[in-house]
């Protein structure tokens, strides 16, 4: 059971009292007021309406009599009165507030019930979601399988390899895949993670079958030809060269990463490097495949409007007879604690403007601490309200850009900062702005109305954000897999909405002390590069390490590039009808006469 002084609009109740929290404050009735309104919700979300609405009248009667009255009397009786009033009706607003804060509201629980979950012989875990709210299913499988993953000398196969899943199978032609999801009227993707790769398909309810048989036949049958691969090694490198080595800013931040942390499985970038990609072969592909994409390490779930009795025929008709392969070794992430601080500068061709990362290491999903440093982020960068838009960029006008981010992940993870500078201003003066907020976090408890607004913003992100929404099944989808792969359950989301709304103004005190320390950090600071060069070159490096700068430095971060889209390839006639007889296709209808690009999905 939580207690919360305020509810988001986008907070699940069993009992809908939402609107009567807010309406309280603008009433200047009796204290007694919520105490009442709260009995009242206990019966019906319609009960309590009407009580708000029967008090809310009262008062306005209450104020109208009080108005005549200073109307009657002396000028200076009536301010009297006036300011007499006035005070009652804050007193009446503090008490109401506290009263709404001892009332219990529950989490609706579970947020996102599972209709079934089991595993297949061959290892495959499969969750089922009911919701027959809409008729549209969404169909997600996660791989056990990430920029963590991938060995030294042969980096970004993970994400060569979310290319390659569009490429073509046995049953389906290269580029055919999202064809027939888009001519079924849905929408597909996919993505890459350091620590997993997950793909989705969204469709008409009747079309659920669809998405299991293109999902089963590329899990079963992957086409690994030296052209696909070649075809998209290209096209993964052309990514490279437009959304890294030519955005300003962007190859700094992944040199911050690959300081911050020593172990190279954790520090090194998901998209990968040319060198290693150029000397990589189709065997090391296949192999890749093999060990990664089977059953035994992946999770699929179907979230949406369907039967799970009829469901689940179907989903061991196209899975259950894929060979499990050998379970993949776990990769070894560990890092040892900082204990000097590193220091970088970098000078991007790219940049207009000089900016800085800095950061610390910071511990990983689920981990002690881990939903504290979630309500960190909000507070000093969540919207234009947070505390770092309002002290560097609206109040001290030093900064055109201030972003804290907490770069979650399984294992060791990151809270890092992003500043990009007004001009005229100086990074040393910048950094010094940042850790004074981040010490106001250490010496000052948070206000409850701040820290309460921070947890709505994660009750904002839970419920309102557009891919990841709890409202949506392709975002129940999303969450149910991340549980499932992660951590084995589905269900704990429920556990970590909970500890979210427990933090205390304590916990982010004691968090910010243990984790802000000004002489252990990560920074690297990007000057612009004056004179364009014509070879796009990645931004040169002048990175001395071991060192800090002497003037103080600071945290924040904008979005890290981290998930691809399919590279766009020339579409090919669909796949042989005699092509593998066990997974046969459903009626999935014409396909398009042309492919649709497809948007990059962000997670």
């Amino acid at each position: 059971m939580t207690k919360i002084a305020n509810i988001s609009p986008f907070y699940p109740v069993k009992k809908g009292i939402t609107v009567i929290v807010g309406l309280s404050l603008l009433i200047g009735g009796q204290s007694t007021t919520m105490a009442s309104l709260a009995k009242s919700s206990d019966k019906s979300p319609s009960t309590a309406v009407k009580a708000a609405a029967k008090v809310a009248t009262r008062s306005s009667k209450t104020s109208a009599k009080t108005t005549s009255r200073l109307a009657g009397g002396t000028t200076r009786g009536a301010r009297r009165l006036a300011k007499q009033s006035n005070k009652a009706m804050r007193i009446a607003a503090k008490v109401a507030t506290k009263t709404a804060t001892k009332a219990s509201l529950e989490i609706k629980k579970p947020l996102i019930p599972v209709s079934a979950d089991f595993k297949l012989e061959n290892g495959l875990r499969v969750v089922f979601s009911e919701d027959h709210s809409v008729p549209v299913v969404a169909v997600a499988i996660l791989y056990d399988v990430g920029a963590r993953n991938e060995k030294k000398g042969r980096s970004g196969f993970a994400h060569l390899f979310e290319h390659m899943m569009f490429e073509g199978s046995e049953n389906v032609g290269k580029t055919e895949h999202f064809k027939y999801v888009e001519s079924a009227g849905g929408s597909l993707n996919g993505s890459t993670h350091p620590d997993f790769t997950n793909y989705f398909e969204k469709l008409p309810s009747n079309q659920a079958e669809l998405a299991l048989w293109l999902e089963s036949d590329r899990m079963r049958s992957l086409k690994l030809t030296a052209e696909n691969f070649q075809n998209q090694l290209e096209t993964v490198k052309e990514e490279k060269r437009l959304n890294y080595d030519n955005q300003p800013y962007v190859p700094a931040s992944i040199k911050f990463d690959e300081m911050l942390f020593d172990n190279w499985v954790n520090g090194h970038p998901t998209i990968g490097y040319f060198k290693d990609l150029e000397e990589s072969s189709l065997d090391d592909v296949r192999a890749f495949f093999k060990t990664y994409y089977a059953p035994n390490n992946a999770v699929l779930v179907v979230v949406g409007d369907f039967n799970s009795n009829d469901m689940k025929p179907l989903v061991e008709k196209y899975f259950a007879t894929i060979p499990r392969q050998e379970a993949p070794p776990k990769p070894d992430v560990a890092e040892g604690p900082m204990t000097k601080s590193k220091y970088a500068k970098v000078e991007d061709k790219h940049a207009n403007l000089p900016a800085f990362w800095i950061g610390w290491r910071a511990p990983g999903r689920r981990e002690p601490d881990y939903y504290v440093l979630g309500v960190i982020e909000k507070l000093l960068s969540a919207g234009e309200s947070s505390r770092l838009y309002q002290r560097m960029v609206k109040g001290e006008k030093i900064a055109l850009k201030a972003d804290a981010g907490y770069d979650e992940r399984r294992g060791p993870s990151g809270f890092e900062a992003f500043v990009v500078l007004k001009p005229g201003n100086t990074p040393e003066r910048a950094r010094e702005v940042l850790f004074e907020e981040l010490d106001n976090l250490k010496n000052k408890p948070v206000a409850p109305e701040e820290l309460e607004k921070a947890k709505n913003q994660i009750l904002r992100t839970l419920f309102a954000n557009a891919h990841t929404s709890l409202q949506r099944s392709l975002g129940r989808a999303e969450h149910l897999g991340e549980y499932t792969l992660f951590f084995g359950d589905p269900k704990l989301i429920d556990k970590d909405l909970e500890a979210y709304m427990n933090v205390s103004a304590k916990d982010v005190q004691r968090v910010a002390k243990s984790m802000f320390n000004k002489d252990i950090v990560c920074v690297v600071d990007i000057e612009p590069k004056e004179g364009k060069e014509e070879k796009p070159d990645p931004a040169k490096v002048d990175a001395e390490a071991g060192s800090a700068p002497q003037p103080d430095k600071s945290t924040t971060a904008p979005e890290k590039v981290e998930s691809a889209t399919p590279g766009k390839t020339e579409a090919t006639t669909p796949g042989s009808a005699d092509a593998t007889k066990d997974t046969p296709a459903p009626d999935a209808g014409k396909t398009p006469p042309e492919k649709k690009e497809l948007e990059e999905s962000k997670k």
